[in-house]
């Protein structure tokens, strides 16, 4: 891969952004990685050298720009046991999903009602869960990483990326 970091100018300021792509020569389709809350990070570079790797060329704007290049902010070490930070969302995790365990149909429920509207605006669209995957699943250097989910998850993307754009 050819990894590097680049400016895009945009009408309100300058984005730092990482910018992918396969190694050699010739046209690749592009791919938009949009990144999380914590921002553009080793993370976001890995993901998107990933994408590149199967053939597409792949920017990875700083969307939190306009408050400085990234890293914006510091990014805790949710993975480390200790961290008051992993602790605090662990609770949250336990709190929010201990709820959604009692009442098991809150999810299939959202799912029918969001592809009851998708049908009947008719989009094309396919959903699925991921059982036992908290949200921020794919993000290795936090707590929540699931990598069976990350991988399935890569496994999807790419499907769909070769089946709308088509790699090179």
């Amino acid at each position: 891969m050819q990894g590097t970091m680049v400016d895009v100018n945009t009408a309100d300021g300058v984005a730092d952004a990482y910018l992918t792509r396969p190694d050699g020569d010739g046209e690749h389709p592009g791919v938009l990685l949009v990144i999380d809350a914590f921002g553009l990070r080793p993370r976001i570079e890995e993901m998107a050298d990933r994408i590149a790797g199967q053939g597409y060329v792949v920017l990875a704007p700083n969307a939190l720009y306009r408050a400085g290049r990234a890293p914006v902010l510091p990014m805790p070490d949710f993975t480390d046991p200790d961290s008051p930070h992993r602790s605090a969302e662990q609770l949250k995790a336990e709190v929010y999903f201990g709820h959604a365990d009692q009442d098991a149909s809150m999810n299939p429920e959202q799912i029918a009602t969001l592809n009851d509207a998708m049908d009947q605006a008719g989009i094309r669209h396919r959903a699925e869960v991921y059982e036992g995957a908290l949200h921020g699943y794919t993000m290795s250097d936090t707590a929540v990483y699931n990598e069976a989910a990350c991988e399935r998850h890569f496994d999807e993307l790419f499907a769909l990326l070769d089946r709308t754009l088509g790699s090179q």
